[in-house]
């Protein structure tokens, strides 16, 4: 009678776990032993039911931690769009005003250049031939191959619209003054480098190469500050073929055509072969036609390419429907 109770007693240590929970009612044998089987199977289900009680609230709690996270994610998401937006913002602020003018240009309407410095008419040194220098040289695609460059204001835009010059790169600024040649600006959806940046570049890649200036129309009031400024390049270029163009005229009500005449007339006395003034070979050509009073047509455009590249030495034929050079002599070729 003991041993059947001793044997007993030990199937069912047997069928506990380490933690004493009844996991079935069978001996080691296999067979029912009678003793607490409906109980057992009782706790059994009970802790089945909460296991899976338990992994139903863990899934629940898994996808709310996910959903929580893609609410997170998008938060970032939208804080970098948002952070892109300002620094674009601030991009366009600073180049749409000219980088580093505070007063949007006000520092360089009038001023004088001398001793390697540009100084306005407040006394204040804004620009130096020594600042720029210690500047990193851009690299401009598609200057390589050229062996003239051409920089200005818009109508050296409209004349690289009409004109197709193998040999000429184009550089224009719409709007540009004297502070474009050591100030970066952002205008019409592009950044253009400082013009003297950019005449470095060139240079740097044809230290004899040619140079055509086309700047002063709008902001005739720094008249000295370009002739001393070109006296200086030319002083720091001796090998370089630099030519500077006279202001142009306009279609209607221009007054300031005496301005403009004093300015191309300064800069012919000064630079003599080197300065080129069309403004009366322009203003009576029975070509003479603009889009909105300032802005030149192709065909316009197409004859003054002309008339420039005659002025450096090199004659070309244009085509006035297609706006295509065919070189018939230069110099340097």
């Amino acid at each position: 009678m003991e041993a059947s109770l001793m044997e007993e007693a030990s199937g069912k240590e047997r069928s506990m776990n380490v933690d004493g929970n009844i996991m079935d009612d069978r001996n080691s044998n296999g067979n029912d032993t009678g003793g607490g089987g409906i109980y057992g199977r009782k706790i059994y289900g009970a802790a089945s039911m909460e296991v899976r009680s338990m992994g139903t609230a863990s899934m629940e709690e898994l996808a709310a931690g996910e959903h929580v996270l893609r609410r997170m994610a998008v938060l970032c998401l939208a804080f970098v769009w948002i952070l892109a937006m300002c620094a674009l913002i601030r991009t366009q602020d600073v180049f749409g005003k000219e980088q580093s003018d505070p007063d949007n240009g006000a520092n360089w309407r009038c001023g004088t250049w001398a001793d390697g410095c540009y100084t306005n008419n407040r006394g204040e040194v804004m620009a130096s031939f020594a600042q720029a220098d210690r500047e990193k040289i851009p690299k401009i695609a598609g200057m390589r191959k050229k062996s003239i460059l051409y920089i200005g204001a818009s109508r050296t835009c409209s004349a690289e619209k009409a004109v197709k010059d193998k040999e000429v790169f184009f550089y224009g600024c719409g709007g540009a003054g004297f502070k474009w040649f050591f100030r970066r600006i952002y205008r019409s959806g592009m950044l253009h480098q400082p013009a003297y940046q950019v005449i470095r570049a060139f240079l740097r890649l044809r230290p004899a190469g040619y140079v055509i200036i086309d700047l002063g129309g709008n902001d005739l009031n720094n008249l000295e500050a370009y002739v001393g400024f070109y006296r200086e390049l030319q002083e720091k270029y001796p090998d370089a073929h630099l030519y500077f163009l006279g202001v142009m005229p306009r279609e209607v009500g221009d007054r300031l055509y005496g301005e403009r005449f004093d300015f191309n007339q300064r800069l012919v006395e000064e630079f003599q072969d080197h300065a080129i003034d069309l403004f009366d070979k322009v203003y009576l050509s029975p070509g003479f036609i603009t889009e909105d009073g300032t802005h030149y047509s192709k065909k316009l455009s197409r004859m003054i390419h002309q008339m420039v590249m005659h002025a450096i030495g090199r004659e070309v034929i244009v085509n006035k429907k297609t706006g295509v050079v065919r070189t018939i002599s230069f110099p340097d070729q």
